[in-house]
């Protein structure tokens, strides 16, 4: 008897250990998700105002504009590599997969500020294919990101929103 409910209680507490670990992976995961929706929507808004920065030929406020955003990121950046991490399957490799997402976008924007302090208009034509490589690669890069997290989820046993 007394070796039954030992094995009863041994086996609750390693299903209540393994949902422990699945929702510690999946507020992890939440909290990557969040980190990039708040960006979201400040990065539509430098976005629109580079556009009309570029159509109006005003090189210094897309600087400006980049600088910003690139800051930005590089704080988002350091708050998910000094992120501590949940004991989870696969979570070193969904950091890294998350790191890179962050810095990619960060990129863009130091093209940006590239672009906007560039002297010549020949200097920002080089930059202009720079940029262009970029976002041709952007959907790749978003691509790795959530398959990283699509496997991360999978071996922690829960679903993506």
């Amino acid at each position: 008897m007394m070796r039954k409910f030992f094995f009863i209680a041994a086996l609750l507490t390693s299903l209540a250990a393994c949902k422990s670990k699945s929702d510690a992976a999946l507020r992890y995961n939440q909290d990557i998700v969040a980190k990039d929706k708040s960006l979201q929507s400040e990065e539509q808004v430098i976005e629109d105002k580079v556009g009309n920065f570029y159509n109006g030929g005003m090189y210094d406020s897309i600087a400006v504009a980049g600088e910003h955003m690139e800051a930005v990121l590089q704080k988002a950046i350091e708050e998910i590599d000094a992120k501590p991490v949940p004991e989870a399957k696969g979570i070193l490799e969904f950091k890294e997969a998350a790191l890179k997402y962050f810095r990619f976008r960060k990129s863009i924007y130091t093209v940006y500020k590239e672009y906007g302090q560039a002297s010549t208009d020949e200097k920002r034509a080089e930059i202009e294919i720079i940029r262009n490589k970029l976002v041709d690669q952007r959907d790749a890069i978003t691509a790795d990101m959530q398959t990283a997290q699509s496997i991360f989820s999978k071996a922690n046993g829960f679903r993506m929103e």
